[in-house]
């Protein structure tokens, strides 16, 4: 047992260790504008002046090796944005708790809600139950966290007030601007005028080639990384810690580097959606490997079977549950990270649309692209679940 919490203790440390490096060196290869608040007024030797006196003309690993140094002391620098020269330990003291009691409270509330309906759906499964808790969650689970962000950023924290918390939209409309909430006829007349629009299904095939590009790849690396990992656990007690790091860092993270990249074009939608996607199926596949029937590996060790035979023949009928699980997962977050990365990096596809109608100051677009996305996401998903139940998957 000690031993267990030994290795899981030092992988934390581990993983820790290098998510905090790298996103270190991510915010690294931002320009160099965003460290000055006043950068358009400074002068050329003012702006080196300045990186000299933070050190970010050192070379990377001096500066990696300095910030850690400096943070196992307690010191994290000052701010040069949020406040000129103010400790950043102080920020963080003042703030964090704040971040802590809303992290608590929505852990809190997803699991009151979460338990009680994950049973309920359950106990009625296939019943008109489970058929409205997966409509919830497929509403929930599609559209992006951007969408939110930029609705909230443009209405929330002055005029949205209740009404959209409780989820009184038509009631709600009555009671604000159609700019700050617009009605359920205004939102469908606008859903309706996107399908006679020239550039519409140009708009939904970018976003879906984007996807099955970014799926493609994320579930083909998955795959093997999985099998490998299931196959040789010394392999996995190297590789696992890396696959975890990859699972933690949040995908915006990667978008800086994915434009440094790539570059505006959409190619940073695709790396997004495939660094999210490896690790599920990394994880589900390497899970099912270990998990196969020891039973059926001795008798077919007893029958002789070279490894390629039980490969093929025993492991991976074996572990056919666990990837159809694990590409549930992917179809349905893939929809939603594609279009949070076409909105942070390109202007096309339904990210670009969105990002669109929310510089037009257009909720009523913003929601009816909202609901297309929802309905994508639940199409694509039923069509992989009938796929996958014909092919000896459970049903859906």
């Amino acid at each position: 047992m000690l031993k267990y919490l030994s290795k899981r203790i030092g992988r934390s440390i581990l993983t820790l260790f290098v998510i905090v490096t790298l996103v270190f060196c991510l915010l690294r290869l931002m320009p160099v504008e965003g460290y000055f608040a006043n950068y358009e007024k400074m002068t050329e030797a003012q702006i080196q002046a300045g990186l000299q006196s933070m050190g970010l003309l050192d070379p990377l690993p001096v500066q990696i090796g300095r910030f850690w140094w400096n943070a196992l002391h307690g010191d994290l620098g000052v701010s040069h944005i949020y406040k000129v020269n103010a400790s950043v330990t102080g920020i963080l003291a003042k703030k964090l708790p704040i971040s802590i009691q809303m992290g608590v409270f929505a852990m809190l509330l997803s699991l009151v809600i979460g338990i009680p309906m994950g049973l309920l759906m359950g106990r009625f499964k296939n019943r008109w139950p489970d058929k409205i808790g997966t409509a919830i969650i497929v509403l929930i689970q599609a559209v992006p966290a951007a969408v939110y962000y930029l609705y909230i950023q443009m209405y929330g924290t002055t005029a949205l007030g209740v009404g959209l918390l409780l989820g009184v939209w038509q009631l709600a409309s009555l009671c604000f601007s159609p700019l700050v909430l617009p009605s359920v006829p205004q939102v469908t007349g606008t859903l309706a005028g996107l399908f006679r629009e020239p550039d519409f299904w140009p708009t939904i095939g970018t976003t879906l080639l984007r996807l099955a590009l970014g799926l493609g790849i994320g579930v083909a690396v998955g795959t093997v990384l999985g099998l490998l990992f299931g196959l040789c656990p010394k392999l996995e007690d190297v590789g696992m810690p890396f696959i975890h790091v990859l699972q933690s860092v949040p995908p915006v993270c990667w978008v800086v580097l994915a434009l440094v990249w790539f570059g505006f074009n959409g190619w940073p939608c695709v790396f997004i959606v495939a660094t999210s996607t490896i690790p599920t199926v990394v994880i589900n596949l390497s899970h099912g490997v270990r998990s196969v029937d020891p039973e059926l590996l001795e008798m077919a060790r007893l029958y002789r079977f070279s490894r390629q035979k039980i490969l093929y023949h025993v492991t991976l009928p074996s572990i056919r549950p666990y990837f159809f699980s694990a590409l549930e997962i992917v179809v349905g977050g893939g929809w939603k990270l594609a279009v949070m990365g076409e909105v942070l990096t390109t202007n096309s596809g339904i990210g670009g649309a969105i990002t669109t109608a929310r510089l037009n100051i257009q909720p009523d677009a913003i929601i009816a692209w909202a609901f297309l996305l929802v309905a994508g996401c639940f199409i694509t998903q039923k069509l992989v679940c009938l796929l996958l139940s014909r092919r000896g998957g459970a049903p859906c």
